[in-house]
């Protein structure tokens, strides 16, 4: 599976000229950048055209771990959609959209032989992609772009246990696990 990084569809840049600072504007206002390196503009620009694999930006590969990219995008986290995709990169399978300006997402832990559970107040209604997850008073909604998402999301519902129910959807396990690894972060599903 693949992280894929992007901005909001809200997010603009706008550069005070070659070599100055670039203003990240979007609806939670402006976030001012002095002076990025060319690699950080290189990866915002690819960022705002939709989910980008970041190793393809930085020489070395080491993507989002970029020393350079570290601190940005740490800064601009309330501002920054993860997404998960396959090997393929045939599209991602879920995105998760931060709603709220202390979001911080980091995909949390599951495993195949854990209890998930959806956890309180969670809804579900559609969106303009597709079925979208969200919780009253969260930090994020869950975007699911593909039906693999949505198999494991009924399976967790209705089973509540992650081994042998998720074993039996024609997703491997491993692709379930990563799925509910990124639900995890959002706070969407517990996870014991």
């Amino acid at each position: 599976m693949k992280s894929l990084w992007s901005l909001r569809e809200d997010v603009r840049l706008r550069a005070a000229g070659a070599g100055g600072d670039v203003h990240v504007l979007s609806g939670s206002g402006t976030v001012r950048l002095r002076c990025p390196h060319p690699l950080v503009l290189r990866a915002l620009d690819r960022m705002t055209l939709g989910p980008s694999l970041l190793e393809n930006v930085t020489d070395d590969r080491s993507g989002p771990e970029h020393p350079l990219l570290v601190p940005v995008l740490t800064r601009l986290a309330h501002l920054v959609v993860r997404s998960l995709g396959p090997e393929d990169l045939g599209g991602p399978l879920l995105s998760v959209v931060p709603i709220a300006d202390d979001a911080r997402f980091r995909p949390g832990s599951a495993g195949p032989d854990q209890r998930v559970r959806l956890a309180a107040g969670v809804a579900f209604r559609a969106g303009e992609n597709g079925p979208v997850m969200v919780a009253a008073g969260g930090r994020y909604c869950v975007e699911m772009h593909r039906a693999e998402v949505c198999e494991v999301v009924r399976v967790i519902g209705r089973r509540g246990c992650l081994g042998r129910s998720v074993r039996a959807l024609p997703t491997p396990i491993s692709v379930s696990c990563e799925i509910l690894r990124y639900f995890a972060g959002t706070g969407m599903v517990t996870i014991s």
